[in-house]
């Protein structure tokens, strides 16, 4: 990775190398719809994977910070991602 990549950038060139499988999409920035109201929700990362008759999406969120991520933060996260694809 170049001098001024960031972890973001560096988990999505990680993900890209991975995941390099026919199909398999990687996107930054995201927006996803919320299944509740319609409305678009940004996720950091979103991976996409055709299966046979559906698609797989697993999406990620980046937290820039040297240390762990606290409860409030993960508990937030789950909320936000439990009603997205």
């Amino acid at each position: 990775m170049p001098k001024r990549t960031n972890a973001k950038q560096e988990i999505i060139a990680l993900l890209r190398r991975l995941l390099a499988r026919e199909g398999c999409t990687i996107t930054e920035s995201k927006l996803l719809p919320d299944r509740r109201n319609g409305q678009g929700r940004e996720v950091d990362i979103v991976m996409e994977c055709p299966e046979s008759d559906l698609t797989l999406v697993v999406s990620f969120e980046v937290l820039g910070q040297k240390r762990p991520a606290d409860i409030t933060w993960v508990e937030q996260q789950q909320a936000k991602h439990s009603n997205l694809p």
